[in-house]
């Protein structure tokens, strides 16, 4: 009988024991069938590649990154000519307001921003990109010298000789950055904004192109000055060398004339797109018409003021209104002229 008391009661110890052991695992997390992690999880990271593709850098709207653009440039076009290699450039939109330029003239030999062009007249091919139309100058050049062993010299007179206040004071200091490169044989010489950003959206090549613009502009933002409207104008278009101004009820630019002077009422607001350098047939307004007047009105007031012979010793042959609620936009130029 003893015995058998003796068997039973270490039978509940070794049950006691283990119960115990099992809620001491449970908690410390160690629960049978859960083994510990051994280590922390690895994270799988793509790099970003630093360097912009060509033609695909308006994605972040970084500031250009001039030499790493250019040596993509000459990688991506080893063997063509500057007007080819050009071409590309003019695809990216950080060129958008670029145009390939003639660089020397029938009365003389002339390269743009430069103060002398000894140095590589004549030395072989080559071509240039230069944005005029907002007035800062910025250009590329790419030579192809006949021989090789010209590249340095070709490249150390585009530094000795560069000009970054040549289009004038406008923009003074504005092409605070300059790249020349020699590759493969070939020089590429960038005198430019360095704050330059890609443009985005759509840049008009002739006048009428701005009504789209225009449009575009107030789509993003409907409720934009109409200074801000015609600002976006000039930073989107490439075909006139222009600047935007606000201006006020009165007598306005191309309505009316010395003998029939005219003024012009019913907007609460306006601006004008004008042309830097004169004489010239393109002028460009933007108004936005007074609470409680009628914008076909206004616009129908417009036309009947405007004078295609504003400018006295040309004459337009068109004009251009296009409306998005009672903004106007309203323009004067010469299409048959370009």
């Amino acid at each position: 009988m003893r015995k058998s008391i003796i068997l039973l009661l270490l039978c509940l110890s070794a049950a006691l024991f283990a119960t115990a052991c099992g809620k001491k695992d449970e908690e410390n997390g160690n629960v049978t069938g859960t083994p510990k992690p051994t280590s922390a999880p690895t994270l799988t990271t793509t790099p970003v590649p630093t360097t912009p593709t060509p033609g695909n850098e308006a994605a972040d709207g970084e500031p250009i990154d001039m030499e790493a653009f250019l040596t993509g440039i000459a990688k991506a076009n080893p063997n063509a000519d500057p007007d080819a290699i050009v071409g590309e450039i003019l695809k990216s939109p950080y060129f958008a307001l670029f145009a390939a330029k003639k660089i020397h003239y029938d009365w003389g030999s002339q390269y743009l921003g430069m103060t002398d062009d000894s140095a590589f007249l004549g030395k072989g091919k080559d071509a240039c990109a230069c944005e005029t139309a907002g007035g800062s100058g910025a250009l590329v050049y790419v030579f192809a010298p006949e021989k090789p062993e010209d590249a340095q010299g070709i490249a150390d007179a585009l530094r000795a000789n560069a000009e970054p206040e040549w289009m004038g004071n406008e923009k003074e200091g504005i092409l605070d950055g300059q790249v020349c490169l020699v590759i493969d044989g070939k020089v590429y010489f960038a005198m430019y904004d360095t704050k330059m950003k890609p443009v985005t959206g759509t840049v008009a090549e002739k006048a009428r192109d701005l009504t789209g613009i225009f449009r575009e502009c107030l789509t993003k933002d409907p409720k934009a000055s109409c200074l801000s409207i015609a600002e976006y104008l000039v930073g989107h278009q490439k075909f006139n060398e222009v600047y935007a101004g606000a201006v006020k009820e009165g007598t306005l630019t191309g309505f009316g004339d010395m003998e029939n002077e005219v003024t012009i009422t019913g907007f609460a607001e306006g601006a004008a797109v004008k042309p830097m350098m004169s004489p010239n047939l393109f002028i460009c307004y933007v108004f936005r018409v007074s609470d409680g007047k009628s914008t076909a009105e206004f616009v129908d007031m417009l036309r009947d003021k405007a004078n295609l012979n504003w400018n006295v010793c040309m004459t337009a042959d068109t004009i251009i209104t296009e409306t998005d609620g009672n903004t106007v936009l309203f323009i004067m130029c010469s299409e048959n002229e370009g």
